[in-house]
Formats: structure tokens, C-alpha cells, sequence
């Protein structure tokens, strides 16, 4: 996923796209692992980042959730945006409760992100 510096610290990005810069050699690693008879142990939650800049080359899975409509909402129907540490580290939550919300999350995050980019297990924290 990458990172991100803020008042807190060095944090994990949660937009769940592999970052070949901060994770270089990430493929060999697997391979050699699996070589080895070993597996590699991601983690996932259903947080995603608001603070990729709209220009960024890396997928913006916050913005396709919104524009979805299967984020968790406030009261007035946006967004709930949520804060962690600072309050400048900010995020939306894919509502899980939702079948279309679940949907997604499962295939694109989960399934595209995840498992198609060869990782072999992956630990969920909801």
C-alpha cells in the first residue's frame, strides 16, 4: 500500500495498491518464499485512504467507493470521514453491511488487489 508521514509517525496508506517503490523486490520475495515452501501473511481492513491527490497515477479506491455510494454515511448522507492518531490522517469505511458495498470490497480490494497480485493469504481486521 505505501506509506504515509504524518504528526503520528510513518503510517500505512490504506488505498491497498501495491507500491513497488516502497516494496521493491516484492514479487521476487514471493517467489522466493514460495520456493521455499513459505506463504506471505497480508493484512487488509476496510478503511480507505481520502488523501491521495486527485492527480495521482495510483488508484483512487476512496473516490470509486463514493462515487459508488458504499461508504459509510454521516448523518447528512456524505462520507463519514474518520481520523486515527492526527487529524490529519483521514479515511472513509466500505460499508460491509451493504451486499454492494461487500461486493466490491471482495472483488476489487480483496480479490484484484490482494489475491491476483500473489499474495497467498491475507488477514482481514473488521
Amino acid at each position: 500500500s505505501g506509506t504515509i508521514k504524518d504528526a503520528f509517525g510513518t503510517r500505512v496508506l490504506w488505498n491497498w495498491q501495491l507500491d513497488e517503490t516502497h516494496y521493491h523486490g516484492w514479487k521476487e520475495l514471493l517467489r522466493e518464499m514460495e520456493h521455499h515452501g513459505s506463504r506471505v501473511l497480508t493484512y487488509v481492513n476496510p478503511y480507505l485512504t481520502n488523501l491521495l491527490p486527485r492527480n495521482s497515477t495510483r488508484r483512487n479506491l476512496f473516490r470509486e467507493a463514493e462515487d459508488l455510494g458504499i461508504l459509510v454515511k454521516n448523518k447528512t448522507g456524505q462520507p463519514y470521514i474518520q481520523s486515527c492518531g492526527t487529524r490529519t490522517f483521514t479515511f472513509g469505511t466500505v460499508d460491509l453491511t451493504s451486499l454492494e458495498g461487500a461486493k466490491w470490497y471482495a472483488e476489487e480490494v480483496i480479490g484484484k488487489l490482494m489475491i491476483r497480485q500473489s499474495n497467498t493469504s491475507e488477514r482481514t481486521n473488521f
